[in-house]
């Protein structure tokens, strides 16, 4: 994904065995499921030991990349009211629930971020959908009949920013 595109481009995805091959025998892929993983776990345990030697600017370009994700214009007419419409679009757009259940957490983390953040959180409908995707009390799983029926009409930024304890933009916010 480019950052500050507005929509999700599929030609911009990297080939698959590219990645493999650039990660030197660090990572396999799962066919059966389509995910690329560590080899063993011992490899994913030095990571998390050692994360700032590694990757030091991860938390910013994750947040990064899930606002620019939370800000494609699929979402810009906020709320979907009812259970078929949330689930075909967390169906339909993978790394949606990803990003609205953790981008708060990684940006708790990359406060240098303030600006694009406040920028995500004054975009009234995408946050009002971001909002409800976060409040689902049952997350689309594949298979899944219902998406946890939440109304959450009138989600705020001031409301995520509580949420996922971002003092610093709730302060920026609220001036």
């Amino acid at each position: 994904m480019e950052l500050g595109t507005i929509q999700f481009d599929e030609d911009n995805l990297p080939d698959i065995q590219e990645m493999v091959s650039a990660c030197c025998g660090l990572v396999t892929i799962e066919n059966e499921i389509s995910i690329i993983r560590l080899v063993h776990y011992t490899t994913q345990e030095y990571f998390e030991r050692t994360p700032g030697k590694w990757f030091p600017d991860a938390d910013a370009k994750i947040t990064t990349t899930c606002l620019t994700y939370l800000s494609f214009d699929i979402f810009e007419a906020g709320v979907l009211y009812g259970d078929k419409e949330l689930i075909e679009c967390l169906r339909s757009n993978p790394l949606y629930d990803y990003a609205t259940q953790h981008w708060g957490h990684h940006a708790r983390k990359a406060l240098t971020l303030a600006e694009k953040i406040i920028g995500f959180l004054e975009s009234g409908p995408k946050v009002e959908a971001a909002g409800q995707a976060l409040l689902c009390s049952t997350r689309y799983q594949p298979g899944s009949t219902t998406g946890g029926g939440t109304d959450p009409d009138g989600v705020t930024g001031l409301h995520l920013t509580a949420y996922f304890d971002l003092d610093t933009i709730m302060k920026s916010l609220l001036e």
